[in-house]
């Protein structure tokens, strides 16, 4: 019996022996390759030609080289073939594989050449046809096969990709994208020890290294859990990546670093540049955290991230599950300079300051053009924003808050905390983008803001103080910049407290005129204080309008009322700025009498007319009622006698009116003194022209220079005196502080 089974197994030697041997003499390899060609175009609908040398022996190992080896393209494709080789090397030992292990002693694909490419019609190049069921039959197979569950070992040994090419198009959208001089190396003694794969590649002309470990590679063939390791480093970008991978539950959890020296090179590099000014923004980027994700969320914890100057931290997650993904998040920000970025991208100080031209039908109008909001559709956020500061220009933001909420394509942002300028504000935003049209809600307040210094950082004005509050709600609704101009509602108010118009003196103006101070110089060295400067107002329809604007200070009353056209770009305003005969303190009515100058702002925003008066809308309304010029003039103590000078400035030949026609050239050729001196008892009409109008009108005002308390000055008998130098204009002085 022994002797028989040693006979059988002789046999079986010799047999096997003889396999190899004669085998390869008694099938020629032009019939295995021709086998071969015609199971790959079984299973793939595809040709595959070798056109180089062809070798393939079995035993005592399989062994296939071939070189030149083509494998066609999907009909329609951008080239005939798929893949091209230019040698193929497979070394399997054979006898392992009867206990369930894999042993790949050479695998070489040498000059690999890939094309993937989809077509107009969204139709994959590497999705084959098959019969019985084409990929799903594939899949079915894979799932069969339990993952390599059936393996018991399996090793490889030489395991490269020489000099490969990976070339990407899309033909819906025209992206080409390549990849060249691929080179990998592949190292696994074992499935139960580390694999490691080391190599590189050049995109866009740019080198990387790729480095790819896992630690336990059995417990990837059974779709376990294990360690695994990322490394891609290059000079476009470092990332590393090393955390945990379970197939089994689709899910990666790990730490993510990455250094990129520059994002504006980095977005040149993958064929986005980013057009910005000068070299200081959008340098370096470091991101790092911990990373988790599966097929339904991704988040990143523990966030620290730096952009040039700026510091971050925080936590952010996307779930991907919905109809369109949702993020959430808080982070928080220690400063914001936003000035190197508005620099950058042309939004700088001298962009914004610039005046656009007016043309002819003031023509700086809204836009027509559609607003595209549908973005605000296509995701959902909940993002929680903390700054410790923020300056954008000359404009600094102390610790403040706001919360962005998106659902559905509506917008609530809500500013709960904001510190500006001493003060506080709240800001509530509300965009409702689900219909077809936008519409638009927000409320603001502002309490205890120091106007001065905000003023000074937002518009260069230097000339008002004080504390501000303001109040607003508004709304709106419409598809283009002139719709949600021209919809505008709401209303509102304003209030300064304690405050001054810097610049210009009231009282020191008031005292020039009525002595004759005629320096301009002189009232421009202080300010005028004020209790209170605000109002209120609505809009409507576009349009906004205030009726109560009220200026009250010691010696001045503002009353101001008009409209400003937001939709139509246009203003209509009216300020009634009253030069007060009285000292009694702010805060006094504000109907008190004195002398009135209307200052009335109308026209486009592109070119705005002003028109200024005096009592009224004219110097002759001013001269019918003298009483109101005499009584601010005598409440400041520089007129002792009122009573006389008001029936001097009467009517009759000797009146104002008649006095202004002399200033003009009147009739008679009289000269100017001629007429000032009508006014000037005892100098008399025909007498010396020796004084100038100067000394005529002072000889009005008792204790100055050339008069007395009791009586005016008699008109000088020297030689005439030489021609005044000009004199500068009060009224000037008053256009400087109301022209504001």
């Amino acid at each position: 019996m022994f002797k028989k089974i040693l006979v059988g197994l002789f046999i079986l030697v010799v047999v096997l022996v003889a396999a190899v041997v004669i085998i390869p003499f008694l099938i020629p390899t032009d019939t295995i390759k021709q086998e071969l060609q015609a199971q790959v175009k079984e299973a793939t609908g595809r040709d595959l030609t070798i056109n180089g040398d062809f070798e393939f022996s079995l035993l005592p190992e399989a062994i296939l080289r071939a070189s030149d080896v083509h494998f066609q393209n999907a009909p329609g494709g951008s080239r005939a073939d798929m893949v091209t080789l230019k040698e193929l090397r497979v070394h399997v030992a054979l006898l392992p594989l009867l206990s369930s292990e894999v042993e790949v002693k050479e695998f070489v694909l040498d000059e690999p050449d890939i094309l993937l490419e989809v077509d107009k019609d969204g139709k994959a190049n590497w999705a084959f046809k098959s019969d019985g069921g084409g990929e799903a039959k594939s899949g079915s197979g894979s799932s069969d096969s339990g993952g390599g569950d059936n393996l018991d070992s399996i090793s490889l040994g030489d395991v490269r990709i020489i000099n490969g090419r990976l070339e990407y198009r899309d033909a819906k959208t025209g992206s080409v994208e390549t990849v060249e001089a691929m080179n990998l190396t592949i190292d696994l003694p074992s499935l139960d020890s580390p694999f490691s794969a080391n190599g590189g590649a050049t995109w866009h002309k740019e080198a990387l290294d790729l480095k790819i470990g896992a630690k336990s590679p059995r417990a990837i063939m059974s779709a376990g859990k294990t360690d695994v390791s990322i490394s891609v480093n290059g000079k476009p970008l470092n990332l590393t990546y090393g955390g945990v991978l379970d197939l089994g539950a689709g899910s990666v959890t790990g730490k993510l670093d990455l250094d990129v020296p520059s994002v504006r090179s980095l977005a040149a590099w993958v064929g986005s540049p980013i057009e910005a000014k000068g070299d200081e923004v959008l340098n370096a980027l470091k991101i790092s955290g911990q990373l988790a994700a599966n097929a339904a969320q991704v988040s990143f914890n523990g966030m620290s991230l730096s952009l040039d100057k700026i510091s971050t931290t925080g936590d952010l997650s996307a779930a991907l599950g919905g109809a369109v993904p949702s993020i959430k998040g808080k982070l928080s920000v220690d400063a914001l300079d936003l000035n190197p970025y508005l620099a950058a991208f042309g939004g700088g100080e001298g962009q914004a300051a610039a005046k656009p031209a007016a043309s002819a039908g003031g023509s700086n109008d809204w836009s027509d053009d559609p607003i595209d909001m549908s973005a605000l559709r296509s995701i959902n956020a909940d993002l929680t924003l903390a700054v410790g500061s923020l300056q954008a220009q000359e404009i600094k933001v102390g610790k403040s808050q706001v919360r962005v909420q998106l659902q559905g394509g509506k917008l609530d942002l809500n500013l709960s905390e904001m510190a500006l300028y001493e003060g506080g504000g709240k800001l509530q935003l509300n965009v409702d983008a689900s219909g077809k049209t936008p519409a638009i809600k927000s409320t603001f307040a502002l309490a205890g803001l120091q106007a001065e210094p905000f003023l000074t950082d937002a518009a260069k004005l230097e000339w008002l103080s004080g504390t501000a509050g303001m109040e607003m709600s508004i709304s709106t609704q419409g598809n283009s910049q002139k719709a949600l101009a021209n919809g505008l509602n709401g209303s509102g108010k304003m209030a300064f407290t304690n405050g001054a118009v810097r610049g210009t003196n009231i009282a020191a103006l008031l005292r020039g005129v009525a002595t004759l101070n005629l320096d301009p110089s002189s009232w421009e060295s202080s300010k005028t204080d004020f209790a209170e400067l605000g109002g209120t107002f609505t809009i409507k329809n576009g349009v906004l309008t205030n009726n109560d604007m009220a200026l009250k200070s010691q010696l001045l009353r503002v009353s101001g009322a008009g409209t400003v056209g937001i939709g139509p770009r246009n203003i209509d305003y009216k300020a009634q700025p009253k030069l007060v005969g009285s000292l009694e303190g702010q805060g006094g009515a504000a109907d008190v009498g004195g002398l009135p100058i209307s200052v009335h702002v109308t026209g486009s925003w592109d070119d705005p007319q002003t028109n200024y008066g005096l009592g009224g809308d004219s110097l002759a309304d001013l001269a019918k009622n003298p009483e109101a010029l005499v009584s601010a003039l005598s409440n400041l103590g520089a007129i002792k006698d009122p009573a006389a000078l008001a029936k001097q400035l009467g009517g009759g030949d000797a009146g104002v009116l008649k006095a202004l026609q002399g200033l003009g050239g009147g009739s008679g050729g009289s000269s100017p003194t001629d007429a000032l001196k009508a006014l000037v008892p005892g100098t008399g009409s025909g007498g010396s022209t020796s004084g100038s109008p100067a000394d005529a009108l002072k000889s009005l005002v008792p204790g100055l220079s050339g008069g007395s308390s009791s009586a005016p000055a008699a008109p000088a008998t020297t030689a005439p005196a030489p021609s005044q130098p000009a004199v500068p204009n009060p009224a000037d002085a008053v256009k400087k502080l109301f022209g504001r």
